[in-house]
């Protein structure tokens, strides 16, 4: 009888990940950002030459580079020689089945309940479609939900191969997004936290008490006032522990134990991978100058520019606004009860994005453990009835055809509605102009003015650029430069232009049409348009010392 469960458990397991495979594949933004462009070109400039730690691709001269993602940069290049734009896109689809399917298996595990698992799936997917692209980020989203649940295990089993795991899995992100690598230790901090204060909570301390109490009445004559007195304090923990474990807490829960000094010590271990990696000490520094060099701790020109870095605003964000929504529902007003944990691990994240909403797929993609688990235990309490009848009535055959072809027709739908669609979007990429430069100008001596959002997709055409989004190359935190500061100078209007132009020199200016100093350049002789498109124009400027 057990067996047969087993088959039959396996068969829906396989059922619903054929499923979320097909709901993936109409998931996929078939548009690439501006990280992909950038990934391709220096993918191909490490395969032809090596890791040096600088920049080849800014026309301005002295610059470094971390290689921050030099891995992920070398495949994307890999199937991009091989395959085009339509590799990649199939590449990413693929990636993100694997962690759309990893995610679900490991929350079937924990839950022990296949149907809720596939639900919660199907709702992070829903919430998170925008990061599933061709960017490092996807390689860490992977990565650190396997974190989670072998950190979980761990300290369940205290199996080494979960320490293993973790590991393996901070040589990678070392390797494939460097930027993000101490957030591997961010994620041990409210499993630390929650061993600390179990460890060191009143309870634990009477317990304590109370053997210390019992071994030193051991010692002492049975007939003697100190007995007496060891015994009188002995029955006042034991009343004191009876209260403590009677005591019911309203709306959080905490494991008896959390293997603490062992998480500890794997925490530091995992520090070792943060060195098997090219880059040097890039997982080590990377996030601290970024998130606290100038540029973003002090000016904040970072945080106000760059719209990955900028404060989310809940209001205005459907993930954010329909995660809380699940999450209160939860908690509030529903009898499930959050385990400590999982509380400073939302509570962590939360701040995290509201801080930036760059972590808000991070959000989703880790509390959906947390999301998970209160949702198996108001399962527990309102349905008592098996979810047998139901498994064996999704694995007949023609429940099963029925079902896979509905996703099969939904996903066909969506992917024709796509057809037409680039994967570079020339409204947001200088497609017309790139050729243009390519075939009438000597791109390689040009010194242009570029935007910060198409730089990229310049480095993709061989053209050397100003600025691109590797925002470490452009800021004082990495260089001593002030090529960042002065591009956002010129484009919040806060300068007169020409004082940077000359300053750098500019030979040909390119700019997107809705950009403020287009309207200054037109009605300035000494800059003339030599191309101008629906969305963008390039200028030349006349004075530049050529």
């Amino acid at each position: 009888m057990e067996k047969n469960e087993q088959k039959s458990n396996k068969k829906v397991i396989f059922l619903f990940a054929i499923v979320i495979a097909i709901l993936t594949i109409a998931n996929v933004p078939k548009i690439f950002q501006n990280d992909t462009f950038f990934n391709i070109s220096i993918g191909k400039y490490i395969l032809e030459n090596k890791i040096d730690m600088q920049e080849h691709f800014s026309w301005i001269s002295g610059l470094t580079y971390t290689y921050s993602h030099w891995a992920f940069d070398v495949v994307i290049y890999l199937i991009y020689s091989r395959f085009g734009f339509t590799g990649i896109y199939c590449f990413i689809i693929l990636f993100s089945i694997l962690i759309n399917i990893v995610l679900f298996i490991l929350l079937t595990k924990t839950s022990k309940n296949s149907l809720l698992a596939f639900f919660t799936v199907l709702l992070v997917m829903f919430l998170n479609s925008f990061y599933y692209t061709a960017r490092s980020q996807i390689v860490s989203f992977f990565c650190f939900i396997i974190e989670i649940y072998c950190i979980e295990q761990f300290i369940k089993t205290n199996k080494k191969k979960y320490g293993v795991i973790i590991f393996v899995l901070g040589i990678l992100i070392a390797n494939f997004h460097a930027a993000t690598w101490p957030l591997m230790f961010v994620l041990f901090m409210p499993y630390i936290a929650s061993g600390i204060i179990t460890e060191f909570s009143c309870e634990k301390i009477y317990i304590m008490l109370k053997k210390h109490s019992e071994k030193k009445l051991k010692k002492v004559p049975e007939n003697s006032d100190k007995y007496i007195k060891i015994s009188e304090d002995i029955d006042i923990y034991n009343k004191i522990i009876k209260k403590y474990a009677e005591k019911k807490s309203y709306k959080i829960v905490k494991r008896k134990n959390y293997n603490l000094r062992n998480l500890i010590l794997l925490m530091l271990i995992v520090i070792i991978s943060g060195f098997i990696t090219p880059i040097h000490d890039v997982p080590f520094t990377y996030i601290i100058k970024s998130m606290f060099g100038y540029s973003n701790f002090k000016s904040g020109k970072s945080m106000i520019h760059i719209s990955e870095m900028q404060p989310i605003i809940p209001a205005s964000s459907v993930s954010f606004l329909v995660f809380m929504v699940v999450l209160v529902e939860f908690l509030l007003f529903l009898p499930s009860k959050i385990k400590l944990e999982h509380g400073f691990l939302i509570l962590g994240l939360i701040i995290m994005t509201l801080v930036s909403n760059r972590y808000l797929a991070l959000l989703v993609f880790l509390g959906s453990f947390v999301i998970i688990d209160l949702i198996t235990q108001c399962f527990k309490l309102y349905v008592s009835e098996s979810i047998e009848p139901v498994e064996e009535l999704l694995i007949k055959p023609s429940v099963a055809f029925f079902l896979i072809i509905c996703v099969t027709i939904y996903t066909i739908s969506s992917i024709t509605k796509t057809l037409d669609v680039s994967f570079v979007d020339e409204k947001r990429y200088p497609t017309k102009a790139t050729e243009y430069i390519l075939n009438n100008i000597d791109y390689k001596n040009m010194r242009i003015y570029n935007s910060y959002n198409f730089g990229s997709y310049l480095m993709l055409n061989n053209i050397p650029v100003f600025i691109d989004s590797r925002l470490d190359v452009y800021c004082s935190e990495f260089n001593d430069t002030d090529i960042f500061h002065n591009y956002i100078d010129i484009v919040n209007d806060e300068v007169y232009y020409e004082d940077i132009f000359s300053k750098y020199d500019f030979t040909h200016i390119l700019l997107k049409n809705d950009e403020v100093i287009l309207k200054y350049l037109k009605r300035d002789s000494n800059y003339t348009i030599i191309y101008e498109d629906e969305y963008f124009t390039l200028f030349s400027r006349n004075n530049a010392k050529i």
